[in-house]
């Protein structure tokens, strides 16, 4: 599952996906949300994480570092990439295989040069008030990537 498709890559349920919002689409393996960036966005959010703990059977254990990066991810997604327009969506997607937990966040944004974040244990960094979201995701991941523009991010959590 290291190849973890998003929303905008996916014509037919692209195409079904936006002309909808605060959404949840459920198959067997994959799950997907489509949110606007605002607060009524972020309770389905919380909704949805809930809802792929009950039902894909997630170890709290296994839950708490999933939930933490994930939202992590999506409140990056609003603030940097959306800039909190409640008019811009967010696509969230959760996968699933035999050994992988698999989730992608895409927002509508302008992307951003995720190959120059500066590491906020850095003692110049530890009073900025940004800087540690991308750094929590990496660590609670067994791996972290974003799309080439930075407008994607594809999270991966070992099953066991």
């Amino acid at each position: 599952m290291q190849n973890i498709s998003t929303p905008l890559g996916k014509k037919n349920t692209n195409h079904f996906l936006q002309s909808k919002t605060n959404t949840l689409v459920s198959g067997e393996d994959t799950i997907w949300l489509v949110i606007n960036s605002d607060k009524h966005g972020l309770v389905h959010f919380e909704q949805f994480m809930e809802f792929i703990k009950r039902t894909w059977c997630i170890s709290n254990s296994k839950f708490v570092n999933i939930h933490i990066a994930l939202s992590e991810a999506v409140m990056n997604a609003i603030d940097h990439g959306n800039k909190r327009h409640p008019e811009k969506t967010i696509y969230i997607c959760a996968k699933r295989d035999e050994d992988y937990f698999g989730f992608s966040v895409e927002d509508q944004g302008e992307g951003f040069n995720y190959r120059r974040i500066e590491n906020p244990t850095d003692h110049e960094n530890r009073e900025k008030a940004h800087g540690r979201g991308i750094f929590i995701m990496n660590y609670l991941t067994e791996n972290l990537h974003y799309s080439e523009n930075g407008t994607c991010a594809k999270l991966l959590f070992s099953r066991t």
